[in-house]
């Protein structure tokens, strides 16, 4: 994937990799890793303003590459999941050292994401599925709170809504 945030470029090539293990009657465990390659690069082409440049910002544009490592376990039972996983565990630091006169570095940060949710069927008609969504950086943390209900004809789902809470 690609993304561009301001004078900032970034790119990922991932490989991800799930095993999945039967646990009796109870569910199934997926365990899963994740490998890739992350580019990051800056080219802060401005037009400077009347007075000095900000020294926090590079005089000129890098790139540099890390490798970047990833993992994950979910587990599905019968009427519920629930998952962890974390990514770029390597936390890899890009340096423009070397290259310009006034240094900049960019690290990437380790994320950890927790959640799990619950099915319950022959709802009014349908199916309704809550789950929950925790997310941190050990700096931000986030969670999410969903639920959609799955209005079922013939076995089939075929129309849902849901709401979330942030």
């Amino acid at each position: 994937y690609h993304d561009a945030i301001g004078f900032s470029r970034q790119n990922n090539v991932l490989l991800n990799y799930s095993y999945p293990i039967q646990i009796g009657n109870i569910g199934r465990l997926g365990l899963g890793i994740g490998v890739g390659i992350m580019t990051y690069g800056m080219n802060p082409t401005w037009v400077p303003p009347s007075t000095l440049n900000d020294p926090s910002l590079p005089a000129a544009g890098f790139q540099a590459a890390s490798l970047d490592l990833n993992f994950g376990a979910y587990f599905k039972g019968k009427n519920f999941y629930a998952g962890l996983s974390s990514t770029h565990l390597s936390e890899s630091e890009f340096s423009s050292v070397g290259v310009l006169t006034t240094p900049s570095t960019y690290q990437s940060a380790r994320h950890y994401y927790v959640m799990g949710g619950y099915k319950m069927k022959d709802v009014a008609g349908g199916n309704i599925d809550a789950n929950l969504l925790v997310r941190t950086d050990m700096v931000k943390f986030s969670a999410d709170i969903n639920a959609r209900y799955f209005y079922v004809k013939n076995n089939n789902e075929i129309a849902y809504g849901g709401l979330t809470y942030r």
